[in-house]
């Protein structure tokens, strides 16, 4: 039997509620979900829009019919993710994610700036000549930590 997933529910013995649907791509379009910090039922609604490559171009999130935040993907002409814009319902810039990668079309980094353009938070990678991972960190201001890879 084969099929796409439409929906998925889950039901905690904490009270932890969640149910969602999918569309034809796999991506969340309706999410209802209640825990312990959500302050009661919460419903999502996702308004998803995609590029004639099947990119994920802009994503819409509401709240009770209400605009939360909406997403806006950029791709270069290799179809990589170049930057991503998180706006408020209030038409302002929340924060950016800038992605760079190498020659060979694996990330390098994935920083996370403010509204000012900061940098708050990045993840890096460094790979091998194989193109396998050999390095993957995060950093802040305060802190850097990583993970290292060897293979045989």
């Amino acid at each position: 039997m084969s099929g796409k997933l439409l929906s998925e529910e889950l039901s905690g013995t904490d009270g932890s509620y969640s149910y969602k649907e999918f569309n034809e791509y796999g991506d969340v379009v309706f999410h209802k979900y209640e825990h312990e910090k959500s302050n009661g039922l919460k419903t999502e609604i996702y308004n998803i829009e995609y590029d004639n490559n099947r990119n994920k171009v802009r994503i819409e999130t509401f709240d009770k019919g209400i605009l939360i935040h909406e997403r806006i993907n950029i791709f270069n002409d290799r179809n990589l993710l170049t930057e991503s814009l998180i706006i408020n319902h209030e038409n302002n810039i929340e924060r950016k994610h800038l992605y760079e990668y190498n020659e060979n079309e694996k990330l390098l980094e994935e920083k996370y700036l403010n509204s000012d353009g900061i940098e708050t938070f990045a993840y890096y990678f460094e790979y091998d000549e194989e193109g396998r991972i050999t390095k993957k960190g995060e950093r802040t201001s305060t802190y850097n930590r990583y993970w290292t890879y060897e293979y045989y």
